[in-house]
């Protein structure tokens, strides 16, 4: 019949058993994925990222990939503070928004070893932000790149992935949101519960 045993009030008796979980939001549309263990895993994952991407008004799934901590539960939690903060959903290529949701999950690291990307655009890069113009005349990489990248993810709903390393540990974590468009705040203006 299954491969699997049915669910158990421990998973983690049972080694074989898919050890997917989706860890508690911080947000109605942000869900996070810690490991997994078989084939339930992909599902799972798809799962959270629909739910994620069928935000209220959203125009983009945010994805956040975080390496580097101590363990995947440090990671997705660093994760989930990222993709749960409202300033870093305003799709706004400010490092400093990303910089202070990963700090609000209260998992330290050495901020010197921050690196943070959106897309392929390096942001920050050993704690030190890159110097950034309109022009990239002498600098590293220019504000107008990483905003086309922001907007071009809201018109066509695509994915804003935040790249962020907090140090050299084997943790790694991934959390799903959306972005906090116009039309999210009116939804949310327009209606009392």
């Amino acid at each position: 019949m299954a491969d699997h045993p049915p669910p158990s009030p421990n998973p983690g008796k049972h080694k074989n058993w898919a050890r997917t979980r989706l860890p508690h939001a911080t947000h109605p549309s942000v869900m996070g994925w810690v490991g997994s263990g078989g084939s339930s895993g992909p599902v799972m994952q798809g799962l959270a990222k629909s739910i994620a991407w069928d935000g209220e008004g959203a125009t983009c799934l945010i994805e956040v990939r975080v390496t580097g901590a101590g363990s995947e539960a440090e990671a997705a939690k660093v994760a989930r503070s990222v993709a749960s903060s409202s300033l870093a959903k305003a799709r706004d290529p400010n490092w400093g928004r990303i910089a202070c949701a990963a700090g609000y999950a209260g998992i330290p690291f050495d901020a010197n070893k921050l690196c943070i990307s959106l897309g392929d655009t390096l942001l920050m890069d050993g704690g030190q932000p890159l110097p950034f113009d309109s022009n990239l005349t002498m600098c590293k990489f220019s504000r107008a790149t990483a905003s086309n990248y922001l907007r071009k993810a809201g018109e066509t709903h695509g994915t804003v992935e935040i790249q962020i390393s907090i140090g050299e540990g084997p943790g790694n974590g991934i959390a799903w949101g959306c972005d906090l468009s116009y039309d999210y705040v009116k939804i949310n203006a327009e209606y009392t519960t």
